[in-house]
């Protein structure tokens, strides 16, 4: 069974950048992906220095051959089936063997690791979002970062569409930095908690305020496909350049996750401290699994700081063995 210092579930930014820390410290690492990263519906990608305007695709096309001179650093496309901790004696003195099933030619194979991290990010799940049409759009011209992608609509319509009035809430001031011309558009329970002080803010500043869910979304033609109406289950029809809304996310792995002991914080993210350790002694996690700012540049920097953290357990390791 081959055995590698480290096995990084996940082969985006985060993952990727973290390879490339221990392949610079000449750690053996295998790096398990499966090729469908969060951000795959996007033709840019937005606020990465030195990236910006890149698609997704091409910024992990780049990391990944500037890998290739590193000897220690393995890329594999496969799905890890399982995880599990194997402690001999000592409680210091553990292992991790990590399942894995290769979908490069359909075969199941096991490593054993000295630590595992999980840079496996989140399913934004949008074919549980209910309203037609929303993946046509998702990455595009539907998002949920203005940080990413506000710049390329500054002023222009803009919808705002949550499912949490706290959350709106935060976001709409931030929003109107961008474009003075919003669109708020609120379920039922969602309006009636907005409260009378924060509706009156609204109204003062212009803010369109609509009552009712989005069913379907509709583009300006079939021959342009850019974002152009929204469509309410009360009849309404709104004019939009750009949408945001927050998807049902969940985090990849959860089960193999669970199931090693990892906690989970209320948004159902995976804890971790400012060295990206998790709960369970050998567990490391990093990227859009981790936090709400879900950004490129913010999971390289996790990525880097897990890294960094297990270089220093694994090489101190080595020094007092």
């Amino acid at each position: 069974m081959a055995q590698y210092d480290v096995v990084v579930v996940g082969g985006s930014a985060s993952g990727l950048q973290a390879c490339l820390t221990f392949g610079r410290a000449y750690l053996s690492v295998l790096c398990v992906d499966s090729g469908n990263p969060c951000n795959r519906f996007a033709r840019e990608s937005h606020n990465l220095l030195t990236h910006d305007g890149s698609s997704p695709g091409q910024i992990i096309a780049k990391a990944k051959s500037q890998l290739e001179k590193y000897p220690t650093i393995q890329l594999v496309e496969g799905m890890v089936r399982n995880v599990c901790k194997d402690i001999s004696g000592e409680p210091d003195n553990y292992s991790f063997k990590v399942d894995i099933d290769s979908l490069e030619d359909d075969t199941t194979a096991s490593f054993v690791a000295r630590r595992v991290l999980f840079a496996s990010g989140v399913d934004d799940n949008i074919g549980k979002i209910p309203i037609a049409n929303v993946d046509k759009f998702w990455g595009n011209y539907i998002f949920h970062c203005p940080f990413c992608h506000g710049t390329e609509f500054r002023n222009g319509k803009t919808g705002v569409y949550y499912s949490n009035a706290a959350f709106l809430k935060t976001m709409l001031p931030t929003l109107y930095n961008w474009s003075r011309e919003l669109v708020v558009i609120c379920p039922d329970d969602v309006y009636g908690s907005l409260g009378a002080a924060f509706v009156s803010a609204m109204q003062q500043k212009n803010i369109a305020l609509y009552q009712g869910n989005i069913v379907n979304v509709e583009p300006r033609s079939s021959e342009d496909r850019r974002l152009y109406r929204a469509n309410l289950d009360n009849g309404s029809a709104i004019e939009l350049d750009v949408l945001y809304l927050a998807p049902p996310s969940t985090i990849n792995n959860k089960e193999i996750l669970v199931k090693l002991g990892v906690e989970l914080d209320e948004l159902g993210l995976v804890k971790v401290s400012p060295q990206q350790k998790t709960n369970v002694e050998g567990v490391f996690a990093s990227g859009d699994n981790t936090t709400r700012m879900r950004a490129l540049a913010f999971v390289i920097g996790q990525g880097m700081v897990a890294a960094a953290s297990i270089c220093h357990e694994i090489l101190r390791e080595r020094w007092t063995g």
